[in-house]
């Protein structure tokens, strides 16, 4: 529940001076992370077929999945500071 009136807290400051409306604020808050989150799909994907046909996993697919993962989370990280 703290973070809840957290979030509203940090939404109505945000809102003050703007002609945005709180809904629509936060519907746009909510794709953005959507959006940034919806890149792990081929990751995802990737591992998946690893498990169920028995795909190789080599270094350049490892390296890059850490890649795609670690820049999700720099995104979703570099959201909350704000």
């Amino acid at each position: 529940m703290l973070g809840f009136a957290a979030n509203s807290i940090l939404c109505r400051l945000a809102l003050i001076q703007t002609t945005i409306d709180p809904a629509v604020f936060t519907a746009v808050r909510i794709a953005a992370r959507a959006a940034a989150v919806q890149l792990s799909v081929p990751v995802i994907t990737v591992l998946g077929a690893a498990a169920t046909l028995g795909e190789g996993i080599g270094l350049v697919l490892a390296v890059s999945s850490a890649a795609v993962l670690g820049g999700i989370a720099l995104v979703i990280a570099g959201r909350r500071r704000v």
